[in-house]
């Protein structure tokens, strides 16, 4: 029931991570793009090969309000899905909190009154109220581990690319 909830979770919490990555990245180079004529003399990336088309038509003596407006936009997106994120993992938490206590509380009440009778009314509050939250705060632990794996792999892949494209032009025969 609340597993496409968790999935968009995961991937809303991947993409803000993302977004952080590449917004510390992209900014350094936009701001050494005031003193210089491209954004990234080197772009070997498709978004800083992206960059240097964007900038390209935009003269010189506007880039610095251009520059302030992108990252601006950057920050608001980030912002706008880390919020959608936030507003997302607390309804599906309060949801499904309430869930597991309907079915607890549900289960405690069809039971028979012997059982009842033969437990400590603490346990059984105890399993209403703390059991049920621990639930929920598992289930926060589970999807910052499958976001920051996520994240983890895309960095370590990238990194695997940008290591292995310098070691092939360094040690190249034809270099």
């Amino acid at each position: 029931k609340y597993l496409w909830f968790i999935v968009v979770i995961v991937v809303l919490g991947f993409l803000e991570a993302l977004l952080e990555g590449i917004g510390i990245s992209l900014f350094i180079p936009l701001l050494h793009s005031l003193d210089q004529g491209s954004v990234m003399p080197e772009a070997n990336s498709w978004l800083g090969h992206t960059l240097n088309q964007f900038f390209e038509f935009i003269p010189h003596s506007d880039r610095l309000w251009v520059i302030s407006l992108c990252i601006f936009g950057a920050v608001l997106l980030r912002s706008g899905i880390s919020y959608g994120n936030g507003v997302l993992f607390g309804w599906l938490d309060t949801n499904l909190s309430h869930f597991l206590r309907y079915k607890a509380f549900n289960q405690l009440l069809n039971v028979g009154i012997h059982f009842i009778e033969r437990s400590k009314s603490g346990k059984l509050l105890n399993t209403l109220e703390s059991e049920t939250e621990n639930t929920s705060e598992a289930l926060s632990t589970l999807v910052g581990i499958f976001i920051n794996l996520g994240t983890l792999l895309v960095l370590t892949r990238s990194e695997e690319r940008r290591v292995g494209k310098e070691c092939r032009s360094r040690w190249s025969p034809y270099h």
